[in-house]
């Protein structure tokens, strides 16, 4: 595809259609649900269609020239998931003050790199969470006891999350944060689509539970940093490279300061917990439904960890695996639709040389989901999980930003490598040990509340493979 356009031809977005406009958009994303809703819009809109939501003029685009334009122009993130801000609103995910949010972004972004990952003990961090999960599996399997999968890797990615970033071990009050967490997320995603709201400071001063959920996390947070803090003053503390650690020597003691530093440790749970474990269980439902890629990763392990858990050079091989997880997230992104706010007016170059005039103020909004199933980009199958659409080659005739799970700039998420590394060595390790089956994969479907979810419980059926690793 183009990255660049051929000419100068600059065209207007025509006014929104009364189907895309107010309550009857609200009820046609209803009926269709979001991502049938943007798959039909990029069928028959082709670049890009306009929406109408309350006053504010939308524009969809499904055309990866627009698509890098938009997210490396520097744009604002435009609207949040409103209730989420009283407890995150100060932290890198959701900041839109920009210098704040660069600040941020610059104090966290050398933690986000495989180095790091290595020097903080990151990756042996998954390992050691991944193989208790799998331990308990390997008491399941004998009784003929399924694995709950939309509930284990969700809790397994909070334990990497809290082992990983903070070095934090305390069953108990990773579980209260969970719990607070998955309680705020229900609510927020019941909001979404609702014109009129009550403020969600309201909420959360009104509704004891809502108000006992922030104080936990409030709490938990505040206690992880003072146990943080009281640490680093000894000279040989182990930990002086992990995210908290280094949270706590870029932040100052000032009220707004530590109020800034708390948000940020409730931001890095609340944006990478459920993204990442309910990614690892789409992408279980697609290696039930695909049986040879699930051989495929489990001969890769057998052959790189060597009957043996894997230490994070043995990550960087796991190349199958990789593409795999790749085509997973193309398939099942964890967020299906991505926005931002035009800071000025803008004219977008199109793949075809068009260009399309954008005002100041517009809201811009890309879908994932749609714009992974787009043939142009895609090939013939677009629906056909294929790791083969992330061969060297395929990569190299394709838009480079045709794919973006993760969104793309320097507003792009900051723990994509990380929720991808996570995916990786999880899928390497459950492979390495059992073949797993779901009886009624075909059946499960995403929801969207905020983040990508399925509509009913996944069990798993577990066999164990007779390897090394299966005996560890």
């Amino acid at each position: 595809m183009l990255d660049a356009p051929l000419n100068d031809t600059v065209i207007q977005i025509p006014p929104a259609p009364p189907e895309r406009r107010g309550f009857a958009l609200g009820r046609n994303i209803k009926q269709k649900g979001v991502m049938g809703f943007f798959t039909e819009l990029a069928e028959q809109e082709g670049s890009f269609a306009s929406l109408k939501r309350g006053r504010r003029n939308s524009v969809v685009f499904n055309d990866a020239t627009a698509i890098d334009y938009v997210f490396k122009a520097g744009n604002s993130k435009g609207p949040i998931v409103e209730f989420l801000r009283p407890v995150a609103g100060l932290g890198v995910f959701l900041e839109t003050n920009l210098p704040a949010w660069g600040r941020m972004r610059h104090y966290a972004q050398p933690f986000f790199t495989p180095k790091s990952f290595d020097r903080a003990g990151v990756i042996n961090q998954m390992v050691l969470a991944s193989n208790e999960m799998l331990e308990r599996w390997q008491e399941y399997a004998p009784k003929g006891r399924m694995a709950h999968l939309d509930k284990e890797f969700p809790s397994l990615a909070f334990s990497i999350l809290l082992r990983g970033l903070f070095n934090e071990t305390d069953v108990g009050i990773a579980s209260e944060m969970k719990s607070g967490i998955d309680l705020i997320f229900q609510k927020a995603g019941e909001r979404i689509w609702k014109p009129i709201k009550v403020p969600a400071s309201w909420v959360y001063a009104a509704v004891p539970k809502y108000r006992r959920a922030r104080r936990t996390l409030f709490k938990a947070a505040k206690q992880f940093i003072d146990r943080r803090r009281e640490a680093l003053k000894d000279p040989n503390f182990e930990h002086k490279n992990d995210l908290l650690s280094q949270m706590i020597g870029h932040y100052g003691l000032s009220r707004t300061e530590q109020r800034r530093l708390v948000h940020e440790v409730i931001t890095y749970l609340i944006a990478g917990y459920e993204t990442t474990g309910q990614a690892l269980t789409f992408a279980s439902i697609l290696l039930s439904q695909n049986p040879d890629a699930q051989r495929k990763i489990a001969a890769e392990a057998d052959r790189v960890f060597e009957g043996r858990l894997p230490v994070p050079e043995d990550v960087r091989k796991l190349t199958e695996t990789g593409r795999i997880v790749k085509e997973a997230l193309r398939l099942v992104p964890p967020v299906p639709i991505l926005r931002r706010e035009a800071m000025k007016d803008l004219e977008i170059p199109l793949d075809d040389g068009r260009k399309v005039f954008v005002p100041q103020g517009t809201i811009v909004s890309m879908s994932p989901w749609a714009v992974h199933r787009l043939p142009q980009y895609w090939g013939n199958d677009p629906e056909k999980f294929n790791p083969d659409h992330f061969s060297r080659e395929a990569t190299a005739n394709r838009h480079k930003s045709a794919f973006f799970p993760f969104a793309l700039g320097e507003r792009k998420c900051i723990g994509g490598p990380f929720a991808e590394t996570e995916m990786t060595v999880v899928l390497a390790l459950v492979a390495s040990r059992f073949e797993f089956t779901i009886p009624d994969a075909a059946s499960i479907k995403p929801e969207f509340s905020v983040l990508l979810h399925p509509d009913k419980p996944v069990l798993a059926e577990l066999k164990p493979r007779n390897t090394v690793e299966s005996r560890l």
